[in-house]
């Protein structure tokens, strides 16, 4: 009965392993482009690449049309060629991915289309991998293609990459976007934009949203580009290229103070856009970080930008609308953010907000110095809500600062710490007051005083020595 017993439980045992298996998918080591594909064609299978592909005999496409498949490259690289690159469909959801601490490579760089894309419906994840396309055809090297009124999804992770010629496009398919989101937590490190949408929407959305950790860099032009309508929500990432953001369609909301955009075009005027799309290329100037393109805009919405916060840094303009004189003022809205370049007044969401000294916007408060007497005070003339304040403090000589006092108008003591305070939401007045330096009796500001004690004790000493030798005769 033991026997029996002990039986039935490995029996239960197996079983239950052939459940699990068969519940996460089987995971297939893969050698050539033919054991691929077929493993790619199976749901909840994880193809592990044991080696390079480089070998491709097929001419055209592989369409991924099954669910919670994932292409494991272990470190491997998979060469593309031609007509040949991979297209997640319908329903199907494709991860792709490296279990090796070494990233895997997808090189795409013979394709004659985007080598890496999901389609009206379809979900992909990019995470741990490099993608590659060192040439202009197919414009980008990862796609995003909504359509058919469909939810596409694009994840491209905190350790993707993508390298060479193009970044990421964003398309609709014949102006329906369907419900497409794509989310951005990557390097992105090319010549051309790092991100770009194109075409008109007349039904459905993109949402695009960027993450902190983002990277996104354009050698050559515009790092993010939104030629076609879509929602930006930039709560992160480092921006750098010579234009920073240049929207022409749809919404841009940037939101964080852990978003840095960087322009270092030198102000030229330089071709932005794609021949191909809808409005083909325009002329803009470069070395602006967030730039509004409503010029010869042909398209039914003018795109809007509001900043609540960031970093952002140009040679030439800080925000700039582009446009003809009848499109809208308010194209860009500012409420916060630092910049290194004046805002023009008409950019600023409401009348109460300015730019501190320190490029800083909000509600600029005065900051006031008194009682500086013995001593020299060095503090910004104003400031803005919660920016922090730096103040430098030298006495004279002879004398220490004995307090610093920062009082807001309503009379609240701001707390300082070493020579720093936050600024409040109202003006405040500083207040600084010096003692003199405690007397040293090392140093030589008292030395006439040692010098009188030294001579009076000598006298001393002389008067007893002479009165003990006149008392040593006389008792002679």
């Amino acid at each position: 009965m033991k026997k029996i017993g002990l039986f039935f439980m490995s029996v239960i045992t197996m079983f239950a392993v052939v459940v699990g298996v068969n519940a996460q998918g089987n995971e297939v080591e893969v050698e050539d482009w033919d054991t691929l594909k077929t493993c790619l064609g199976t749901a909840q299978n994880v193809c592990k690449l044991k080696d390079d592909i480089t070998e491709i005999n097929d001419s055209s496409k592989f369409v991924v049309s099954v669910t919670d498949v994932t292409l494991d490259l272990a470190g491997h690289t998979l060469k593309l060629k031609e007509n040949v690159f991979l297209r997640v469909n319908d329903n199907a959801s494709l991860t792709i991915t490296s279990s090796t601490d070494k990233k895997g490579t997808i090189d795409g760089s013979g394709v004659k289309d985007t080598p890496v894309g999901t389609y009206a419906g379809g979900s992909l994840v990019v995470d741990n991998v490099v993608l590659t396309k060192s040439t202009d055809d197919g414009f980008v090297t990862l796609a995003a293609i909504g359509g058919n009124s469909k939810t596409t999804k694009l994840v491209f992770g905190e350790n993707a990459e993508i390298a060479g010629f193009g970044g990421i496009g964003v398309f609709p398919t014949s102006g329906d976007a369907g419900d497409l989101t794509v989310d951005v937590k990557g390097l992105v490190d090319v010549y051309s934009f790092a991100i770009t949408t194109h075409g008109t929407v007349t039904s459905g959305n993109a949402v695009i949203n960027i993450y902190d950790g983002a990277v996104l860099t354009s050698k050559d032009t515009t790092a993010i580009y939104s030629g076609g309508k879509a929602t930006w929500n930039i709560s992160g990432g480092v921006i750098t290229g010579t234009n920073g953001i240049v929207a022409r369609q749809g919404k841009v909301n940037i939101t964080s103070d852990k978003v840095k955009v960087d322009a270092n075009g030198d102000g030229t005027v330089a071709r932005v856009g794609d021949a191909k799309a809808d409005g083909g290329y325009v002329e803009l100037p470069t070395g602006v970080a967030v730039l509004v393109d409503n010029t010869e805009n042909t398209y039914p919405d003018v795109s809007k930008v509001e900043i609540t916060d960031g970093e952002f840094d140009a040679n030439i303009a800080a925000v700039l609308n582009y446009k003809k004189e009848d499109n809208d003022d308010k194209a860009i809205s500012v409420k916060g953010g630092t910049f290194d370049q004046k805002v023009v007044a008409a950019y600023l969401e409401s009348e109460d907000l300015g730019q501190s000294v320190s490029g800083k916007i909000g509600t600029v408060h005065s900051i006031t110095v008194t009682g500086a007497k013995n001593g020299i005070v060095i503090a910004p003339t104003d400031a803005v809500k919660g920016e922090e304040v730096t103040v430098k403090i030298t006495a004279d000589k002879g004398y220490e600062l004995d307090k610093l006092v920062v009082m807001t108008k309503s009379e609240t003591e701001v707390k300082v710490t070493n020579g720093m305070f936050v600024m409040p939401d109202e003006d405040v007045t500083l207040t600084a007051t010096f003692k003199a330096t405690a007397k040293n009796p090392n140093t030589g500001d008292n030395i006439m005083l040692y010098v009188g004690v030294a001579g009076v004790s000598l006298v001393a000493i002389l008067v007893a020595a002479i009165y003990l030798r006149k008392k040593t005769v006389n008792n002679k």
